[in-house]
């Protein structure tokens, strides 16, 4: 069927989908408009002709247009190219592009592939590359920044942010306003303060420190060795990880061997890394570089053990131990913030991991475990200690007994 120009839009050239116009009279997708402004900071009109600046105030829904194409009986649907064979009205065609098993939505901003329409646009909505307005536009912040970044700009901009709040307040206070709208204004903003706890440690330029004590503090509570993560909502990470064109991961918070001591992380790559994508899961342990470095030994002694819990009765837990190579640069003392991660590539079968004969999936969340071994025990002591996992016991309690078990065989 041959489309109409005033039923195509200007970005995918394609039949409009929930079609918008701007103030330039074009007419886009809902959605590769919404690509359109979160892929560039000031976005124009990509009609050659045309060229003009597209203002996010400026939108506006066509709805002449989208009752005419509901007139529309005979369209192919746009993945044809991709062996795709359905015809069909407007209404239906709209719904079969959520469905399509021949689509392919690439997101330009971080390069991720999608096979399904509705989990791209989720994922458009939330991608680490799009550009966002700060949190504090409305007091006077005007940087517009990409969304990974954004928590770097709120810490270093700490002392700007609450003086435009001061300044805002101050404003505020000293004008005679009966307007309900700015005494609502004024009300939000003294919460925001109340909210954000600044104090005069702001004005000597401290908080930053404060933050960076505070995230150390935190990250100490794991400083014996062990280490357990738990990775909430697995089934989209892993959706996500398997529609991407590259590897994706998951990187878990720090942990420590002692509060002097080591620093490392684990990496998981839920749909594999490399040769093992789409049949295994991937983990990675890195070391991290540390205050502590220069007292520690090198290359990294320890062997490390990683428990995959199975949160089912049958408490089939996956255990593997990684024994540390003096000769690879992955556990040499580091040099930059991170060294290059080691670890089981093939760690556990996909077809086993989401099996619902085991529980290593189960409500949305799974569980490794992590243990750096100090030389303190045989490697025949594992099967023992993959028992005691179940009893809630604390570390020293656990190599206590493990220690017992050791003894008496």
């Amino acid at each position: 069927m041959e489309i109409d120009e005033d039923f195509r839009c200007s970005a995918c050239h394609y039949v409009l989908i929930e079609p918008k116009f701007t103030a330039c009279a074009h007419r886009y997708c809902q959605n590769c408009l919404k690509k359109l402004l979160m892929s560039n900071q000031s976005a124009i009109c990509l009609v050659n002709s045309c060229r003009q600046p597209i203002n996010k105030n400026e939108i506006f829904p066509d709805f002449p247009i989208e009752k005419l194409l509901k007139r529309l009986t005979t369209i192919v649907c746009a993945n044809k190219s991709n062996g795709c064979e359905w015809k069909g009205d407007y209404p239906m065609y709209k719904e079969h592009l959520d469905k399509c098993s021949f689509g392919r939505f690439q997101c330009e901003l971080c390069s991720a592939e999608f096979s399904q329409r509705s989990i791209y646009e989720e994922h458009f909505s939330a991608c680490p590359k799009a550009f966002v307005l700060c949190p504090l536009n409305s007091v006077g912040c005007k940087v517009e920044i990409r969304r990974e970044a954004l928590p770097d700009h709120l810490t270093s901009s700490m002392v700007e942010h609450f003086q435009r709040l001061a300044e805002k307040l101050t404003t505020n206070s000293n004008e005679n306003v009966e307007n309900d709208k700015f005494r609502t204004t004024l009300n939000k903003i003294q919460q925001e303060l109340v909210r954000m706890r600044i104090d005069s440690q702001l004005s000597t330029g401290k908080f930053c420190q404060m933050v960076k004590n505070f995230d150390l503090t935190q990250s100490l509570i794991d400083n014996d060795g062990t280490f357990v993560w738990c990775i909430e909502n697995v089934q989209q990470s892993f959706l996500n990880a398997k529609n991407s064109v590259e590897p994706v991961c998951l990187i878990s918070s720090p942990f420590y061997t002692s509060k002097s001591g080591y620093k490392l992380s684990l990496k998981v790559y839920l749909n594999g890394d490399k040769n093992v994508r789409n049949s295994h899961l991937s983990l990675y342990v890195t070391l991290m570089r540390n205050d502590f470095d220069t007292l520690l030994q090198w290359p990294f002694p320890y062997p490390i053990t990683f428990c995959l819990y199975d949160q089912s009765s049958r408490r089939d837990h996956v255990v593997h131990t990684l024994k540390p190579d003096e000769q690879s640069e992955s556990f040499q003392q580091p040099r930059m913030e991170t060294n290059k991660s080691s670890g089981i590539r093939d760690f556990c079968p996909l077809w086993k991991l989401f099996s619902k004969e085991f529980g290593y999936v189960k409500g949305n969340r799974m569980f490794i475990k992590t243990f750096v071994d100090f030389h303190l025990f045989p490697t025949s002591i594992w099967p023992l200690w993959t028992k005691l996992q179940s009893a809630g016991l604390p570390t020293s309690v656990e190599q206590l007994m493990l220690k017992n078990l050791t003894e008496d065989k």
